[in-house]
């Protein structure tokens, strides 16, 4: 699971809201919770809502699920 939230469904209509892989929000903030901050996407200002939790990935498609950010879908 995430360090954060579970989406509501307003979040997923309404609210600008993102969660963070775990190094991009390590970058990004520090040692700081990331939770709760505004990031920059696209241009655009994003609730942090979540990070993912620090995980051993042997596999990937594109690359690393902790240099990501995921938007919810509507």
């Amino acid at each position: 699971m995430v360090l954060g939230c579970q989406l509501r469904y307003p979040d997923r209509q309404q609210r600008r809201v993102l969660f963070l892989g775990d190094k991009i929000a390590r970058d990004i903030f520090g040692k700081a919770p990331a939770v709760g901050k505004t990031v920059l996407y696209g241009g655009s200002p994003f609730l942090v809502v979540g990070v993912l939790v620090e995980k051993v990935q042997n596999s990937s498609y594109n690359s690393r699920d902790e240099g990501r950010a995921y938007l919810p879908g509507s």
